[in-house]
């Protein structure tokens, strides 16, 4: 006898709304809280923009850039040195 395969369906992980903003608390990071819930980090994003809708306090996390080596990328460039920054290059930003 040959046996059937089941397929297997993969549950929704649950956590309340308390749960979920004790642990929103407890992180620095939509990862982070991902982790800690094993929600996915987009589901942890939507749902503290709904919760926040609603009126829940939940403070925005800072935002993770990363910094870029500009120096090191242009070493890279097989033209590295032939281009003026006042020509060629686009401008920095200023702040």
């Amino acid at each position: 006898m040959s046996e059937e395969q089941v397929p297997v369906v993969k549950k929704r992980k649950q956590v309340s709304n308390p749960d979920f903003v004790k642990a929103y608390h407890e992180c620095e990071s939509y990862v982070e809280l991902a982790e800690k819930t094993g929600l996915s980090r987009e589901s942890c994003a939507g749902r503290s923009g709904k919760l926040r809708q609603m009126g829940v306090i939940l403070p925005a996390y800072k935002r993770q850039t990363k910094r870029v080596d500009v120096e090191a990328l242009n070493a890279l460039a097989p033209f590295a040195g032939t281009c003026t920054q006042e020509f060629d290059a686009p401008a920095a930003k200023r702040s």
